[in-house]
């Protein structure tokens, strides 16, 4: 199960969650933009050195944050609060998209009478069905890792297997996260969570935060990529948690302004 920063060069002992890769790719865009630099410079002395020489590209401003063990704090917190959320988000499906779906009597145009119909598996129910195996496949890995004794099969597989599995994660998932096998778990975890958030059309992803950055612009959006929020002006990321306390503790600061000037 690789994780992101696997596939990107981040320094040691940087968290391997999301909150790194965007400045792995801006160190690695500004390595790039050196290595054109170097030619233009050889080139520009090839042509005589005429005039200033071409300018040095400006080195980028990036933060990487500490693993503990292999992720951040905050990462962890967004792995947990993934998890718990695909589960509340799988069970807003209406019931007749978590099961087969097939025509009612009365219901099959063309249907010639007397035949039988064969049920259909809607898409969500396929989606989830194979949202629900990659959740087991998880929890099994985790067992054999463990030396756990295996999981039970029987229950099927609709809300309550899914429950039973996710609330078992979440029970582990501070040891599942510091071992180097499950590094990829909160990229896998995210990627359901943006397929779900699709599939129910939530628009968090599309649309912006009132809350006011550190720098002092509101220019707070979710970043689908990274699974944070993002000051599009200063590049500050907050993950869910920190997102809505800020938009509390904001909230709480203007009513309490309000109550002020009105006494």
């Amino acid at each position: 199960m690789p994780d992101t920063a696997q596939q990107l060069d981040v320094p040691a002992g940087s968290c391997r969650g999301s909150c790194n890769p965007r400045a792995a790719r801006a160190l690695l865009a500004h390595h790039q933009a050196l290595v054109e630099h170097a030619d233009a410079v050889d080139a520009w002395y090839a042509a005589g050195g005429h005039g200033d020489p071409p300018a040095e590209p400006e080195t980028p401003r990036v933060r990487f944050w500490p693993d503990s063990p292999l992720f951040c704090g905050r990462c962890a917190a967004n792995a947990r609060r993934t998890l718990l959320d695909l589960d509340v988000l799988a069970s807003q499906f209406p019931a007749t998209a978590d099961g087969h779906r097939g025509r009612g009597a009365g219901g099959g145009e063309g249907r010639v009478s007397g035949t039988r119909t064969r049920p259909s598996v809607s898409p969500v129910t396929d989606v989830l069905d194979k949202m629900l195996g990659d959740l087991f496949d998880i929890e099994d890995e985790w067992r054999a890792l463990r030396g756990y004794p295996g999981r039970e099969s029987r229950g099927g597989r609709g809300a309550h297997p899914r429950s039973r599995t996710i609330g078992w994660l979440a029970e582990r998932l501070e040891d599942v996260l510091a071992h180097e096998d499950m590094a990829g778990l909160p990229r896998k975890l995210s990627n359901w969570d943006r397929v779900l958030r699709h599939l129910a059309k939530d628009d968090r992803a599309s649309t912006s935060s009132p809350v006011r950055c550190a720098c002092g612009e509101r220019a707070v959006g979710w970043d689908d990529e990274v699974h944070y929020y993002r000051c599009r002006s200063c590049g500050t990321q907050l993950n869910q948690d920190e997102h809505d306390r800020q938009a509390r503790e904001e909230a709480d600061a203007m009513e309490a302004a309000g109550t002020g000037q009105r006494a």
